[in-house]
């Protein structure tokens, strides 16, 4: 009776140790996974899914979207100014290779350009975040995006054909809000993009006065092409969210 009672005492001594956090003890999952979850909103979470570290939540499905990615902001914003300065000093250094055979007025006109150039690829570039801003209120079908998104596009839009500087950036603000897939987005970019090549035909084009048909008419394929580019982006998006 003594040995027998020797193995039991270590045993009832040992169970609080178990609860303490020993190998054999198993807290509930429910208690742990709780508080973490509380904080998702204040309407509690609604669960999409189920990932390494138990349910994610709808608003943690957002904040994950590549759409809202800060880097990704980051890494459009340096593709847009590294290509739009190499497109830029390319096309006037070309431009300045001909002063010698131009008359004074001509002259003058490039190095006007070269400044105009300048002013609004950096504008360009100054809104382009702002453009690629986006809203996790997006998620939402009735709501396609903040409408400073809107306005800066438009003016992006309005000047890339105009500066080269600004060329790429409005390449990628077009994919961007034809992404959205609302036609209250779409047809105004469209409509800024054709203002920008008349524009740039009417002011800034020394060679050819006027305003050419054939111009016109590749920047319009362009610009449909970006179009459904982005359509296409927006609809693989809408799918993931």
């Amino acid at each position: 009776m003594g040995q027998n009672s020797e193995p039991q005492m270590p045993q009832s001594g040992e169970m609080p140790r178990a609860h303490a956090g020993t190998r054999g003890s198993r807290p509930p999952e429910p208690q742990a996974k709780g508080p973490i979850m509380q904080g998702a909103g204040s309407q509690g979470p609604v669960t999409q899914g189920v990932g390494p570290q138990g349910p994610i939540t709808r608003e943690q499905r957002i904040r994950r979207s590549p759409v809202r990615s800060r880097r990704r902001t980051r890494v459009l914003w340096w593709i847009a100014l590294s290509t739009g300065v190499f497109l830029s000093a390319f096309l006037h250094i070309v431009q300045f290779s001909r002063l010698p055979f131009m008359d004074a007025t001509a002259s003058q006109q490039v190095l006007v350009s070269v400044i105009v150039d300048l002013a609004l690829g950096l504008l360009a570039l100054g809104l382009l975040p702002a453009a690629l801003h986006h809203d996790p209120m997006e998620v939402q079908e009735s709501y396609v995006g903040p409408p400073s998104a809107l306005v800066a596009s438009l003016v992006i839009l309005c000047v890339w054909m105009v500066s080269y500087l600004a060329a790429p950036a409005g390449a990628i603000v077009l994919i961007s809000v034809c992404a959205r897939l609302s036609l209250g987005w779409t047809l105004p970019a469209i409509g800024a993009s054709m203002l920008s090549i008349i524009v740039y035909e009417l002011t800034f084009d020394i060679e050819f006065p006027g305003v050419r048909a054939l111009s016109v008419f590749a920047v319009l394929v362009l610009t449909l092409t970006l179009v459904a580019m982005g359509s296409a982006r927006g609809l693989v998006l809408r799918r993931l969210l």
